[in-house]
């Protein structure tokens, strides 16, 4: 099976093991320190981002390399729940964070 490290990364990467088809390891680095994640707006622009990112590591390169559109599903759906998740972990510390009074 392939092992996706799904890396929403600001200064630390935080990374969660996401199970695809291969026995490859895969990092996928997303950037988001652009981004205000207390908005809705900012959740979407990382979660297109993620989407993006994602299904271009889970489309197998000799397709790619043929010019096909084949993603695997599953390595897709897997990833993205783990994305999602850690996605929301961020927003949630953004949001407390501009709730919260600054010394």
């Amino acid at each position: 099976m392939r092992a996706f490290l799904i890396a929403l990364t600001l200064s630390l990467p935080l990374a969660a093991p996401v199970q695809a088809r291969s026995t490859e390891a895969i990092v996928v680095h997303i950037p988001y320190s652009d981004l205000d994640l207390s908005t809705a707006r900012g959740v979407a622009k990382l979660k297109a981002r993620s989407e993006r990112a994602i299904r271009t590591a889970c489309t197998p390169s000799a397709y790619e390399r043929l010019g096909g559109d084949f993603t695997d599903r599953q390595c897709m759906n897997d990833a993205m729940a783990e994305a999602t998740q850690q996605i929301e972990r961020r927003r949630q510390t953004s949001v407390a964070m501009v709730a919260s009074p600054r010394s």
